[in-house]
């Protein structure tokens, strides 16, 4: 039975799923946002982003306040007279901090902006994936559940089919040997759909293991839209490649790296330490107050930072020009797929109800005594296979659809 379902995998392979927020649309049930973060913020990706952020967040008021402290100075001494012998206690005090200029300071300030902004894109992006990973799991326990109710139904139609023939062979109207192949086809059709109920059962239970606030909830049967999606524009696209969160991430990321690189060439003019002293000799005769300033000159240490953070921001460029167009091609094979897999769902449900009529009406023969048992098998394969292909063209459907939605 595994190469009559094996089409059946084939959705999972579907560029839709990058869809932004399809699961609104997929569970009805959680019709309202909270009813989604619910089941998505116990997981633990999200729940190490909301850390992320609040660590951002403290790093941000790392880079408003600066690295550098107030530093205290003090010293004790005694100074003794050779001459003489005398000898005198004296001491010092100091207190300095070195200052940032003031372009500095602005620019730490809108790092520490972009930081924090970061941190929210990255939890929008862990969140868009586990939306993305709860949408692949359910539609997997979907598929499986279909399955499922198909191999039953054709299971109670083989019982069905077995009475028939049973009947006929106590009339004397067939052979006995009938009733065997009619068996064989009974046990088989139902040893198939215990299998397939026994998997859909193990995948709700891994499904609620990974997601436990989804236990008890009802899982819909999604239904494609009837109309036919409209072909994908260039302003369309565009227009969702912008508020992809994968692209919104890489964009703040590159701004972040060409205003660090900026920061880190402002570094090149060194910082000054101001300070001011104070110190009493000879026992206090003589008292000495001062300040100072002192600035470091930069060498070739700085400027190979700097170099080295515009490396970093050029890269930063050319990944968010990368993961642009990644997103942009992801979009495109979707949109586009929405088309054809609408048309193939429309298709295939055309030779379904073709085939399901004719293993109808070679079931009605049989019993008329105007078909063969073979016949009658061969036309309700035909029409599981044929069921099978239709349902796994209605799922793509489905998917497409959202996309084309923008859902």
């Amino acid at each position: 039975m595994q190469h009559k379902l094996k089409k059946f995998n084939n959705f999972k392979k579907h560029s839709i799923f990058y869809a932004m927020g399809a699961v609104f649309g997929l569970l009805p049930s959680f019709s309202a946002a909270e009813n989604i973060d619910t089941v998505l913020t116990q997981l633990p990706i999200i729940r190490a982003a909301d850390a992320a952020i609040t660590a951002a967040q403290s790093n941000a008021e790392r880079l408003r306040a600066g690295a550098y402290e107030w530093n205290v100075k003090a010293s004790a001494q005694q100074r003794r007279e050779t001459a003489t012998g005398i000898q005198y206690s004296e001491y010092e005090l100091g207190l300095e901090t070195t200052a940032r200029w003031p372009n500095k300071v602005d620019t730490d300030a809108q790092l520490a902006e972009w930081v924090v902004q970061i941190a929210h894109l990255s939890r929008s992006k862990a969140l868009y994936e586990a939306r993305r990973t709860l949408l692949t799991d359910w539609m997997e326990v979907q598929r499986e559940d279909r399955i499922a109710q198909i191999l039953t139904e054709q299971a109670q139609l083989a019982a069905q089919q077995l009475e028939t023939v049973e009947k006929r062979v106590k009339a004397g109207e067939v052979a006995p040997m009938e009733a065997i192949a009619a068996q064989a086809d009974h046990a088989r059709t139902q040893a198939t759909a215990v299998q397939a109920r026994a998997r859909a059962d193990a995948l709700v239970r891994a499904l609620h293991r990974r997601y436990p606030a989804l236990a008890g909830m009802p899982l819909p049967v999604p239904e494609p839209a009837k109309e036919s999606p409209s072909p994908p524009h260039a302003e369309t696209i565009a227009a969702r490649v912008d508020k992809h969160p994968a692209l919104a991430l890489a964009r703040a990321q590159a701004q972040h790296a060409q205003l660090r690189a900026t920061r880190v060439g402002q570094d090149r003019v060194t910082d000054p330490t101001f300070g001011v002293r104070a110190t009493s000799e000879r026992d206090g005769q003589e008292k000495v107050v001062g300040v100072y300033v002192s600035i470091p000159l930069g060498g070739a240490g700085r400027r190979a930072d700097a170099t080295s953070a515009q490396a970093e921001s050029d890269a930063a460029q050319h990944q968010l020009e990368q993961t642009r167009k990644e997103v942009e091609a992801q979009l495109w094979q979707a949109t586009e797929s929405a088309v054809q897999s609408h048309a193939a769902w429309q298709r295939l449900e055309a030779v379904h109800t073709l085939a399901q009529r004719s293993a109808t009406l070679q079931t009605r023969a049989y019993s008329l005594g105007e078909s063969t048992l073979n016949d009658t098998l061969q036309a309700r394969r035909l029409a599981l296979e044929s069921r099978l292909a239709a349902e796994t063209a209605r799922l793509e459907a489905v998917l497409a659809g959202w996309v084309v939605r923008g859902e």
